[in-house]
């Protein structure tokens, strides 16, 4: 199975051991029932408060947390350059 690993930022091939008996059958009756195994366990998300980037924004915001951190502080750059220019034309 190949899996993304944020900190090197490489797709490795991997072997991932096997569910155990309770695993497979809590993703087997989640899978029955149309949910999640959080949802299961009655494990919640902590609500979000609409915080933050939506949509588009922020599957992009997550993309840039897993580049190396110079190519973030770059990416950071530009942004703020483009929100003084357009602070300046208001």
């Amino acid at each position: 199975m190949k899996i993304f690993e944020p900190k090197s930022g490489k797709t490795v091939c991997r072997q991932l051991p096997e569910p155990n008996s309770s695993q497979a059958e809590l993703l087997k009756v989640s899978s029955q029932f149309g949910v999640s195994v959080d949802h299961l366990l009655g494990i919640q998300e902590r609500p979000r408060n609409g915080c933050g980037p939506t949509g588009k924004l922020r599957r992009v915001f997550e993309e840039v947390s897993y580049l190396p951190r110079y190519r973030q502080q770059r990416v950071i750059a530009i942004i703020e350059d483009m929100i003084v220019a357009q602070r300046a034309k208001a």
